[in-house]
């Protein structure tokens, strides 16, 4: 079994995930130092190109109203259809910023 590098703490936040230029509204479900889990509410009908490796950008707010944007890379995904069919996306963080480094400690 894989081990993580680093702790993940859960939140439930708000966030949009921008793919191809096409925004996704969806809840962050636990984040990391290197890392962020996202599950989307997916819409009949619109295929979300989603792919390993692929780059995208989340969007979401901090407690203090400041927009920050990261840059991520897609690492696993899975399509769940239930009654309502959601994409869980786990992203590595590209290069995470220092307002992002500061908002986990605020977490701990």
């Amino acid at each position: 079994m894989q081990q993580r590098r680093s702790q993940r703490t859960l939140i439930s936040s708000e966030a949009e995930l921008v793919v191809d230029n096409s925004n996704h509204t969806g809840m962050i479900a636990d984040v990391s130092e290197e890392g962020i889990f996202i599950i989307l509410h997916t819409i009949p009908g619109i295929d979300l190109d989603i792919a390993l490796e692929k780059p995208v950008k989340l969007k979401f707010r901090l407690p203090s109203g400041e927009e920050l944007i990261l840059n991520c890379t897609v690492k696993w995904f899975y399509k769940a259809t239930t009654t309502h069919s959601t994409l869980s996306i786990g992203m590595q963080i590209t290069e995470p910023p220092l307002e992002y480094r500061e908002f986990l400690k605020t977490l701990t």
